[in-house]
């Protein structure tokens, strides 16, 4: 899932939600991101500010599916 918050001409601020599965542990995991992009009046990223939570889950509580 994808989101876009706010969009102005030389910003960008998304939100991303996904969920993975690690095979090593047999654990499913949900991963919520944000970042926010600058651009120059060229319109060539000058600045890239992100984070990222991954939080454990059970299969059944999965709500993204391929």
């Amino acid at each position: 899932m994808k989101e876009i918050w706010r969009c102005t001409i030389d910003r960008i601020s998304v939100r991303f939600e996904y969920e993975w599965h690690d095979a090593d542990n047999d654990q499913w995991i949900r991963t919520h991101r944000k970042e926010h992009w600058e651009f120059d009046e060229a319109g060539l990223m000058t600045t890239r500010d992100k984070s990222a939570t991954d939080y454990p889950i059970a299969e059944s509580e999965r709500r993204l599916t391929n």
